[in-house]
């Protein structure tokens, strides 16, 4: 199932929008000697200053009367090539029109203008949750663009640790800066338990011009039941007298995973996740029953233990369970 993703778009800054000529216009187009612009497509950081390059045309403008339509900046003129200088870019939805005219129409040509502002501040939470997650429950992750410009070329990826768990590619058309949140549906899944999750905001406006900003990790533990490494009902077991007997009751869990051994004589034991008997006696043949456990749940494995005589090397003597031969040992994956 793909994720659940939701978008809101608020205004922060409000500011006077002019209207941008196409560079599209049909009539511009027919032009045979139409004007350029170098470069192309101007992008530039709202505050910082910018120039561009107009050269009217090849040889069908001179002697016309040509000229540089602007909302803000200078403009010099050296030939047929119109230089445009802005000391500080104060708008967000601007144009500049380059212009010649013949005897029955006029000639001319628009510079695609793109004005950014890179994420003033990105932020990640939980929306209406706090403390670990549980396995089989539905989380909604937030990530907050604050301050962000034109939001048609942001990117919001959502992370656990280095793996990357949403990508959003946002569209739209408006320009002036806007507050963005991100909502991502998350299902927690087994694995390590504890991870840092975060967001990171990328603006990209073409091949040359990016910038990012991250937000703050959040480290959250991920709770689910224990799950054994073994089968609850593996094959039996045969073990020769007078030998060791080694039960794996391995379970990874979290929090943290308590066991409990059920011997064949009914007794019960809290231990670890490996049992022994060392050695072990016919006595000792039977079912050994293994729960492990949190508050979450519990996962048991039954052992059935055969123990064969050993008839040239008889022992009356042994030792049984977690007591002096007994190795405690508590395996849990990390």
């Amino acid at each position: 199932m793909s994720p659940c993703v939701f978008l809101f778009l608020i205004c922060v800054n409000s500011l006077g929008v002019s209207h941008v000529r196409s560079s599209d216009d049909p009539e511009a187009n027919t032009c045979e000697d139409p004007p350029v612009f170098s470069p192309s497509h101007l992008v530039v950081k709202h505050g910082d200053p910018t120039t561009a390059t107009c050269t009217v045309c090849k040889e069908k403008c001179h002697n016309k009367h040509m000229g540089l339509e602007k909302p803000l900046g200078t403009d010099s003129m050296n030939g047929t090539t119109i230089t445009w200088t802005v000391d500080k870019m104060t708008e967000w939805d601007t144009f500049v029109m380059c212009y010649y005219n013949t005897e029955s129409r006029q000639c001319s040509s628009s510079l695609p203008i793109t004005v950014y502002q890179p994420p003033v501040r990105v932020s990640f939470n939980f929306v209406n949750h706090s403390g670990p997650m549980i396995l089989g429950h539905t989380y909604i992750m937030q990530c907050s663009v604050e301050d962000v410009a034109p939001v048609g070329g942001l990117t919001v990826v959502f992370y656990k640790g280095e793996t990357e768990l949403n990508e959003t590619k946002l569209d739209g058309e408006e320009k002036n800066p806007v507050t963005i949140a991100v909502l991502f549906q998350y299902h927690p899944v087994r694995g390590y338990h504890n991870w840092n999750y975060y967001c990171k905001a990328t603006l990209q406006l073409g091949t040359e011009h990016f910038s990012w900003k991250s937000s703050e990790e959040v480290n959250i533990d991920t709770y689910f039941p224990p799950q054994l490494d073994v089968p609850p009902y593996p094959n039996p077991i045969n073990v020769t007298e007078g030998d060791a007997l080694v039960l794996n009751c391995s379970a990874y869990g979290s929090p943290r995973t308590h066991y409990r051994w059920k011997l064949p004589t009914g007794q019960t034991i809290a231990g670890n996740s490996i049992f022994t008997l060392d050695p072990v006696s016919v006595s000792d043949e039977g079912h050994y029953i293994c729960s492990a456990s949190n508050n979450l749940g519990t996962d048991t494995v039954d052992y059935s233990v055969f123990v064969q005589r050993d008839h040239n090397n008889y022992s009356h003597n042994n030792t049984k369970g977690f007591g002096h031969h007994q190795h405690r040992r508590h395996h849990q994956k990390h």
